[in-house]
């Protein structure tokens, strides 16, 4: 029992000592990685596309665009379908994906906690741009 006490505190001194940056428990592997969860976040939205899943096309909007499940400011919602339909189009998948794959994720040198994310949507590479809290973009 007392073990489990002194463990318990040593994992939460190291937690504190770290600062509990995401950044640092992802080395640890005691949270998501960062690249893993820009690629989780492009997979999701590709997916809800592909499947031509109205429901899960809502939350893939406001995934797209701040990386929340929901928007509750219905301005701010309408705002960013506009914005996800321009996106659509600019990317060629308005009328939809067949097919996809997301590949390799790379940190940005220039701003931190954005990534660029290689995608293959319908045979075609893409390269798209994945701001933490911000919407994506495409990337060139």
């Amino acid at each position: 029992m007392r073990a489990r006490i002194l463990i318990s505190l040593m994992i939460g001194m190291m937690l504190f000592a770290l600062g509990c940056e995401k950044a640092h428990l992802a080395k640890i592997g005691l949270a998501d990685d960062p690249a893993d969860l820009a690629k989780k976040r492009v997979e999701f939205i590709l997916k809800a596309l592909q499947d031509r899943n109205k429901e899960q096309e809502q939350v893939a909007i406001c995934r797209w665009y701040k990386d929340v499940v929901f928007i509750q400011d219905q301005g701010v919602q309408e705002v960013a379908v506009d914005a996800f339909d321009t996106w659509r189009r600019e990317g060629g998948i308005y009328q939809g994906i067949d097919s996809y794959e997301v590949l390799e994720a790379r940190p940005s040198k220039k701003t931190e906690g954005t990534f660029y994310v290689d995608v293959n949507i319908n045979g075609e590479k893409k390269k798209l741009k994945v701001p933490k809290d911000d919407y994506i973009r495409w990337s060139s």
